[in-house]
């Protein structure tokens, strides 16, 4: 078993407060969209990097594929639908108590392929922010057996393609074949597995190819540009083709390389400052925080005292700020209730004997 990996609780940390943050103050911003993004790549490092390593077991004649994965699935199962479900059926169960949603609805959401329902659909919808979930579990659906079945030897070369096709399937689906066939959105392409998918792969492939050094420069300018990026309006990009088609090729390639650099230079200080306590809080709360924040937020904001229509906009500001801040605080509150009497039961249960423990923290 590796040792826990310093730092990425504190990017987790980080990823999760800019997802409560998009959707209460800056929702017209890409800040949201790159948090999520760099979930994909560090879910796709940690997963990738187990599995490669239970593969490595398989290869030395000490496991079989089907113990292997059993194992995985048990204890993928442990980590994420107990705390996924205590928090999908509360919600579900307000939303149809308000009107909010049908039964059939709901139904998507309990199977995770929520995706696949708003790419239908075109837009958002109550509890939109569990696509994401949606996409991780397909990924560990398809990438596991592959993984597992496959020589660790090839697995370099396999994520290596598989991240050039779904680059390529991504370019096309988001930029080019919308002007040819109108039916096919970017916002409905990008609710597909396939950005999820090759940022998973992306992450996973830089995991098990340790000999790749990201050095200091290079992760201090990706990550410089991606707090720049992330203040870049939505609305701008969707415009304009050609930038937003950049701005997504740098963060297929920036949020892999700054997870590779965290868990590569487990002593620099930057990873000392990812280390620090409250964002370690934050990171082991990160997953409950963003099941409950989203519906949180809609509630805060259609209650909200203040009409932020009649205000000015240095006003609104302050207002969202505000928002931010009553939705952040309520949301840790109930993602520390759903962490420490839900997620943490079971994850103890993942080092058991019978299903001992993986390579990373995952």
């Amino acid at each position: 078993m590796r040792d826990r990996i310093k730092g990425f609780d504190g990017l987790r940390g980080i990823a999760a407060m800019a997802v409560v943050f998009g959707h209460t103050a800056a929702g017209f911003s890409q800040i949201g969209g790159l948090a999520v993004n760099l979930f994909f790549a560090l879910s796709g490092y940690l997963i990738v990097e187990n599995l490669h390593r239970m593969r490595q077991a398989i290869d030395a004649g000490q496991s079989t594929f089907a113990d292997q994965l059993n194992r995985f699935w048990i204890r993928r199962t442990l980590r994420i639908m107990p705390a996924y479900y205590v928090v999908i059926i509360i919600c579900l169960l307000i939303l149809a108590w308000l009107g909010r949603i049908t039964l059939i609805e709901s139904l998507f959401f309990l199977t995770y392929t929520q995706n696949f329902l708003i790419a239908q659909l075109g837009t958002w919808m109550q509890l939109s922010h569990t696509w994401t979930l949606a996409v991780e579990q397909q990924f560990y659906i398809l990438i596991a057996p592959l993984l597992l079945l496959l020589p660790a030897a090839r697995h370099p070369a396999f994520l290596l393609g598989c991240a050039t096709v779904t680059t390529i399937a991504s370019i096309a689906g988001l930029f080019i074949l919308p002007a040819y066939f109108p039916t096919l959105s970017p916002f409905a392409f990008a609710r597909w597995p396939i950005i999820g998918f090759l940022l998973g792969c992306a992450g996973g492939y830089l995991a098990i190819r340790r000999d790749i050094r990201i050095s200091t420069p290079v992760f201090t300018i990706m990550a410089f540009i991606c707090v720049l990026i992330s203040a870049l309006p939505a609305l701008y990009l969707a415009e304009r083709p050609s930038i937003d088609s950049v701005n997504f090729l740098f963060q297929v390639i920036a949020c892999p390389v700054i997870i590779a650099y965290v868990a590569t230079h487990q002593t620099s200080r930057i990873v000392a400052w990812l280390d620090s306590s409250l964002l370690i809080f934050l990171g082991q709360l990160s997953y409950s925080l963003y099941l409950v924040h989203y519906l949180v937020a809609e509630l805060v904001k259609e209650h909200w005292p203040v009409d932020l229509q009649t205000l000015t906009l240095s006003d609104q500001v302050v207002q969202k700020l505000l928002i931010f801040l009553a939705t952040s605080a309520i949301s840790i509150a109930l993602a520390y209730l759903n962490y420490r009497f839900v997620e943490m039961r079971f994850i103890s249960r993942k080092s058991t004997p019978r299903f001992p423990a993986g390579v990373a923290k995952a």
